[in-house]
């Protein structure tokens, strides 16, 4: 019952280390021919004309390779290494052949082709962050709920547990258990939803 009792215990704890989804749960595929007039290698003049990843010092080439479902990663190759970004809003590489298709136009007005893909802000590379890419990946409101309500729970549990009641023994356990325990799944419940 007492190791039935510690497990329990220990289950909000890993509550606490809940954390977005991240960049590098993929497997890219072959390389992309994202323009006829690009094909599937990203030049440095290339790159100048249709305002490519910016903020690169030293860019020589970047190729791009398709991801599930979820957009695509770039491997670009600088004067001092290799370097490697992901846009994973799964409508991404439509999004880049239509930038590069209509780019004399999104350059006069941007405003059409970001409510048409749901921009929300770019990266240090000019790359679109879309609605899109930010429900595949998370956000960081499923982290504070997450560990907000994990620390709520032990804070609870605390103030009832010890404060109230006033347990002893495996009564101890057992009160504290139950008022941790949904703290810390609610605040998981909550980061979900909101975040």
């Amino acid at each position: 019952m007492r190791n039935i009792l510690f497990l329990l215990l220990i289950l909000p704890f890993l509550q606490c280390t809940y954390s977005t989804r991240h960049y590098l749960d993929y497997t890219a595929s072959g390389s992309l021919v994202i323009h006829d007039e690009i094909g599937d290698i990203v030049d440095s003049k290339e790159r100048e004309k249709y305002d490519l990843f910016r903020g690169i010092e030293g860019f020589v080439s970047a190729e791009l390779y398709a991801l599930p479902n979820a957009g695509y990663e770039i491997r670009m190759i600088t004067e001092k290494g290799k370097l490697k970004a992901v846009m994973a809003d799964p409508l991404g590489i439509e999004i880049l052949k239509d930038y590069i298709s209509g780019y004399e136009e999104i350059k006069r007005n941007r405003a059409p082709f970001e409510k048409r893909w749901k921009i929300v802000a770019y990266d240090d590379l000019g790359q679109p962050i879309t609605q899109g890419e930010m429900e595949q990946v998370g956000t960081p409101g499923e982290v504070y709920c997450g560990v907000g309500g994990c620390c709520l729970g032990l804070g609870v549990a605390g103030y009832v547990g010890i404060g109230i009641y006033q347990p002893e023994g495996d009564a101890y356990n057992v009160v504290t258990t139950c008022c941790i325990l949904p703290s810390g799944l609610g605040g998981a419940w909550v980061g979900t939803e909101i975040g």
